[in-house]
């Protein structure tokens, strides 16, 4: 019970979770309106993160609307996130929809609440509705509309109000889910396989006689990643990298020396 009791809070208090980059497009200030709406009075959100927006999210904790239930927590290294995560009652998954990215995406955070065996309130957008409620074992949460707090409150308090025998059934499908289905051990092989098949492809059209040998998969070729921060939270970029040079390509990642620069 890391998060509460981090935060100081009761065994058993109702807990929304916002972990992850905290950055415009997320939906923070939408989950803090929606903290304030009826049916939520006795429910604590936790933002786990750091980013640009830390003054925003810093500013929506001070409010007095919410009385003190609203909450910042620097974020943990990759491998101890899912204790912390496996904490929270559900995890929200509110980005909004300004780009078409935003749109399309299955952000970490809800792939690591899966993990966690923790539900998730997901933005209604048709990948993360497909995951959330058309999965064999689901539904394994709610979406909402992310852009209204009234919708985001309804569909938490709708999760945080089952029966206790509900909610461990719920986050027994959720575990089953990622163990099952949503992994890297089973999604991993197609991922790697399709950047196989991408240097592949580059090496025929570009003609470079030295890494001619990985078109036909006995030499290696040059796969660069380059990071907007420091990539030290970025697990499935670690991931994928890792996956790659196992699979003999040479892989570069570059980042950022120091948290918060360009």
């Amino acid at each position: 019970d890391r998060l509460r009791q981090a935060l100081g809070l009761a065994a058993g208090t109702p807990l929304v979770l916002y972990h992850g980059a905290l950055v415009p497009g997320r939906g923070l200030a939408e989950l803090a309106a929606a903290m304030g709406q009826p049916g939520l009075e006795a429910a604590h959100l936790v933002y786990l993160g750091w980013g640009t927006s830390e003054p925003e999210v810093a500013a929506l904790v001070a409010a007095p609307a919410t009385a003190g239930r609203l909450h910042h927590l620097p974020p943990v290294p990759p491998d101890e996130l899912l204790p912390w995560v496996a904490s929270a009652d559900v995890v929200a998954v509110t980005i909004q929809p300004d780009t078409l990215n935003h749109r399309l995406s299955t952000p970490n955070k809800l792939w690591e609440a899966l993990a966690a065996g923790v539900p998730v309130l997901a933005s209604d957008f048709p990948a993360m509705r497909h995951i959330v409620l058309d999965d064999p074992a689901g539904p394994l949460g709610a979406v909402c509309d992310p852009t209204d707090p009234r919708a985001i409150a309804a569909a938490l308090a709708g999760l945080l109000a089952r029966p206790p025998a509900e909610r461990d059934a719920l986050r027994a499908r959720c575990h089953q889910a990622a163990t099952e289905r949503w992994n890297w051990e089973t999604e991993g092989g197609r991922l790697l396989a399709l950047y196989d098949d991408l240097l592949r492809d580059a090496t025929r059209s570009t003609g470079d006689e030295v890494t001619a040998g990985a078109a036909a998969g006995t030499g290696r070729q040059r796969a660069t990643f380059l990071l907007p921060g420091t990539g030290s939270h970025d697990s499935r970029t670690r991931r994928i990298a890792a996956g790659l040079a196992g699979r003999g390509h040479a892989v570069t990642v570059i980042a950022s020396s120091m948290a918060g620069a360009g």
